[in-house]
């Protein structure tokens, strides 16, 4: 495999755990319920690009709602 292939998948690598891995230190500081921020966790945990993605955009417009 080429380096550049190399490059480019651990860059990838380490964005999805950045991602991963503020979903959930910002569900951990949200004050949720203990039942939504356990389902979050749930989610995200076992889903990770797709629950972290998920929970940064229903999150957000709820946020941007709430303001």
């Amino acid at each position: 495999m080429p380096p550049i292939f190399r490059i480019r998948s651990i860059l990838l690598i380490i964005i999805l755990v950045l991602l991963w891995g503020s979903a959930i230190i910002d569900i951990i500081k949200n004050s949720f319920t203990m039942n939504k921020k356990l389902i979050w966790l749930i989610i995200v945990v076992f889903i990770p690009l797709l629950g972290a993605a998920s929970y940064f955009m229903i999150e957000r417009k709820i946020k941007i709602i709430k303001k």
